[in-house]
């Protein structure tokens, strides 16, 4: 790689034999948080973090496909519920106040439907990503008393 590849545009550190991934347990199987230093446990924090958005993400383009799937049906039903109370209407002296009005009114329901759905996904996106509330440590009866 050349240097004008790298970001920083300095070589590549040599690998230090000396190394050893660090790991988040103690080495004694446990895995507490006590056990943790406080950047293991801000690590640890930042990937359950990462990990409670992306399922929440996921968990709302789910809601925001399944509310356009629906919308389209609804739009569709009440389209074709329009024009046939507007067919019924072919031939007499108040077809063409039928045929207008029913014509406003698919277009006023397309508004209306896509203004539904777009609010809703904003508001899945608003609910999705809000900060997930994780506890450092659980609370106990001194805290729930004194609120600390």
């Amino acid at each position: 790689m050349s240097n004008s590849d790298d970001i920083l545009g300095l070589s590549p550190l040599s690998p230090d034999p000396n190394f050893e991934p660090s790991s988040f347990s103690s080495g004694d199987g446990s895995n507490d948080s006590k056990s943790l230093s406080p950047i293991s446990r801000g690590s640890v924090r930042q990937k359950i973090m990462m990990d409670v958005t992306a399922d929440k993400s996921k968990y709302g383009m789910q809601h925001v496909s399944d509310m356009g799937q629906y919308a389209f049906s609804v739009f569709n039903e009440t389209t074709r519920y329009i024009i046939t109370l507007s067919d019924q209407s072919r031939g007499k002296s108040y077809e063409k106040y039928c045929v207008a009005f029913g014509e406003r009114l698919i277009k006023l329901n397309a508004r209306h439907i896509h203004g539904l759905l777009e609010v809703g996904a904003v508001r899945i996106a608003q609910e999705v990503h809000k900060p997930p509330e994780i506890e450092d440590e659980p609370p106990n009866i001194w805290r729930v008393i004194f609120g600390r």
